[in-house]
């Protein structure tokens, strides 16, 4: 991946397959994508939500959730007073 240089906004997404199945020798293909600077954003920004269910890292407030059920709520009931917003949030 690079800039689209000119001053241009946008980038180049270069990508290069070898097929080492050939018994001639092997095959590569490039193909280079041009994108633009608003599609690099909704790529990136399609990236960010989709990369927490990918990874299982949305399944943690869940999993809490469940704790807390099978705790009967103990965990919860903490002497702050703080409610469980289902949030991943490890700052507090």
């Amino acid at each position: 991946m690079k800039r689209i240089g000119g001053g241009k906004p946008g980038y180049f997404f270069n990508f290069a397959v070898t097929n080492k199945d050939d018994t001639a020798g092997a095959d590569q293909r490039k193909w280079s994508i041009a994108v633009t600077e608003g599609e690099f954003q909704v790529l990136l920004t399609i990236i960010q939500q989709t990369m927490p269910d990918l990874l299982a890292l949305s399944t943690k407030p869940q999993i809490q959730k469940e704790e807390e059920e099978f705790d009967g709520g103990a965990a919860s009931s903490g002497s702050q007073g703080r409610k469980n917003t289902g949030r991943w949030n490890d700052s507090k």
